[in-house]
């Protein structure tokens, strides 16, 4: 014949099982008061969609290419081609044939001279204002300051989240641990079930 639990037994089963309960109930206010996640830093227009690292590579290359087109932007017209333009010209309208020759060779190469010289400052200068540009409202002088700053946010942000994802995997594990106890406790059955079954068991043996 079946063995039925004694009276002891049953109230010990209830008492785990009321146990299992307040850490159940527990967990589930615990769950209720985790932090939500960081947000990321937002960043600047010019570093968006860059990774800090690539950030601050980029605000450094830019502003040294910044100087060099700003020297190029600053650059004034050599005297030396204008003076070899004129003599050239000069030269040219001398009698000797070989003067001339050399008159027009020499205008010719001071104005190629002078036409790259006009566009190379000119390809300076739109570069110039392509970088001022793409960093505005930024000054120049801080544009890589700007990418540390915004380097150093993200890997708080970087620190933060990690920190919250390791406490929510050690709450998500203490959790599946719990329902594996009150399974095993249960027998698959839920947990109101069985202490009600319980309860019913025991005021049937008061009675």
């Amino acid at each position: 014949c079946e063995i039925l639990p004694t009276t002891e037994e049953i109230q010990k089963s209830l008492e785990t099982l009321q146990s299992l309960r307040q850490r159940w109930d527990a967990l589930h206010m615990q769950s209720q008061i985790l932090p939500a996640a960081p947000t990321p830093p937002e960043a600047p227009r010019p570093f968006m969609g860059l990774s800090p690292e690539f950030a601050v590579s980029q605000a450094k290359n830019d502003y040294a290419a910044y100087k060099t087109y700003e020297k190029q932007h600053a650059s004034k017209i050599d005297l030396l081609g204008i003076f070899g333009l004129v003599l050239g010209i000069g030269l040219a309208f001398i009698p000797n044939l070989y003067t001339r020759i050399g008159g027009i060779v020499l205008a010719l190469a001071s104005a190629i001279f002078g036409i790259l010289q006009l566009s190379r400052k000119k390809t300076g200068t739109n570069k110039l204002h392509n970088l001022e540009e793409k960093y505005a409202p930024l000054d120049p002088d801080s544009w890589i300051s700007a990418a540390a700053e915004f380097a150093r946010a993200h890997n708080v942000y970087t620190q933060n989240l990690a920190g919250q994802n390791a406490q929510r995997t050690q709450f998500e594990q203490t959790l599946s641990a719990l329902k594996q106890e009150i399974d095993q406790a249960t027998q698959g059955a839920s947990l109101s079930y069985q202490e009600q079954n319980y309860l019913q068991m025991l005021s049937k043996r008061g009675a």
